[in-house]
Order: C-alpha cells, then sequence, then structure tokens
C-alpha cells in the first residue's frame, strides 16, 4: 500500500489514547482463502525507529520471520481529501513524525514472489505422522538433511517432487500429501502451520507459504 491508498477502518479497534505506547498494524496471509488478516499490536513507544523494528519482533510471530532489512515503518495520516492512508517517512525522522499514541503500519518492503521473482534452490523434506492426536516428526539435521527437492511453485509440483523423492508407504495410493511450514526448523520442530487449503489449486498462495532456499517443508499423508 502506497501513500496514496485508503486505509481502511477497523471499527473493532479503539484508538490508542495513552502517551507512552505506539498502536502498530500488521497483516497476515492466514486466512482459509489466502486473505490477509489484519492485527494489531501495542507496544511501548520507542525513541527511535531501529528500536521500534527491534520492538516488534517480541510481539509479531511469521511462518516466515522478516529481517528487520525486509520490512518498513509507515505513518497513518489523513490527505487533503480527509481519507486515512499509510505515509512514507525517512527513518531519521522517527520523532518529527511519530507520536506516542498515534498509529503505524508494518509493511514488507519485498514484494509478494507471485507478484515478481521465484526463487529457485533446494527445500528439505521431514515427513509426519499423527497418531492417538499427537504428531511426530522425522529427525531433522540442517547440516546433513536426507530428504531434498528443488524448491516448488505450486502443490502440484511439490507433490511430484516428493513422490520422486520418496518412495514409502506414505505415499500409498488414495493418501492426500499435505503440507507445513515450520517457527524454527533450525533449532526444533515442536511448531507448525499447515497450509490453507487454497494453496492447493492457488499457486499465488502456494507462494505466500513456501519455505526459501534451504528451508524445511513438512509432509504429512492422510
Amino acid at each position: 500500500m502506497d501513500a496514496t491508498t485508503s486505509l481502511p477502518l477497523d471499527s473493532e479497534v479503539s484508538p490508542t489514547t495513552s502517551r507512552s505506547t505506539l498502536t502498530v498494524s500488521y497483516e497476515s496471509p492466514l486466512a482459509e482463502n489466502g486473505a490477509a488478516i489484519r492485527h494489531y499490536a501495542i507496544i511501548p513507544f520507542p525513541q527511535t525507529y531501529e528500536s521500534g523494528l527491534k520492538l516488534l519482533g517480541k510481539y509479531i510471530s511469521s511462518p516466515r520471520p522478516l529481517e528487520a532489512n525486509e520490512v518498513t515503518l509507515k505513518s497513518s495520516a489523513k490527505n487533503r481529501n480527509g481519507e486515512w492512508i499509510w505515509a512514507n517517512f525517512t527513518p531519521d525522522d522517527w520523532l518529527l513524525v511519530v507520536a506516542p499514541g498515534s498509529e503505524v503500519g508494518l509493511f514488507g518492503k519485498r514484494p509478494l514472489e507471485s507478484q515478481s521473482v521465484f526463487w529457485g534452490g533446494q527445500i528439505y523434506l521431514v515427513f509426519g505422522e499423527t497418531k492417538d492426536g499427537l504428531t511426530k516428526w522425522s529427525y531433522f539435521n540442517p547440516r546433513q538433511p536426507v530428504h531434498s527437492i528443488n524448491r516448488p511453485g505450486s502443490y502440484a509440483e511439490a507433490v511430484e517432487a516428493t513422490k520422486q523423492c520418496v518412495r514409502s508407504h506414505i505415499l500409498e495410493p488414495g493418501k492426500t500429501l499435505t503440507f507445513y511450514v515450520f517457527k524454527d526448523p533450525a533449532s526444533r520442530l515442536t511448531e507448525w502451520l499447515q497450509f490453507p487449503s487454497s494453496t492447493t489449486t492457488d499457486a499465488d498462495a502456494w507462494k505466500i507459504f513456501v519455505p526459501l532456499p534451504h528451508g524445511v517443508l513438512g509432509v504429512i499423508a492422510v
């Protein structure tokens, strides 16, 4: 959203009145249909742009966390037509533009890959099984991954690549493959998110969730 795009208002969100906090608005594509969901967080007012980005990491989680150089903050303001917009500003002007009690928006600097480029490379597979209500994943060592495929650009590509990579009971006829992304695959596989059903037919939605090269993709056959 650029500085001339109208900002949709959410009647369920009350304006911040505290003079020592800042309201942050951000979106994540976690709805079942792949649409963005608007979230809000209230944080202690940071004295610099950079400290604000660092502080946000404690409040905002993502299947694929953004680095500080991949996001930008924009100020909520009204244009001459009285419309709410997100306005760009430079980090050095933080205290001149953003006041305690106001609202800023968090945006990714990098456009969605479906709208620009799709990075190729290897990603690693781990396989899961759910039994008696408990899901367990196969052992994964990031230094010595066992199964890898080229980063797939769609659900169909992922299914075909997985079948070519692994021949086992999890790929028995009649079973459907479901895919998962992990919150912190580098250290452990204890938190994961299933790809929305829309990703099975919508390649653009798939590209939002599929891990970047050298990431870990979870697979469960149901």
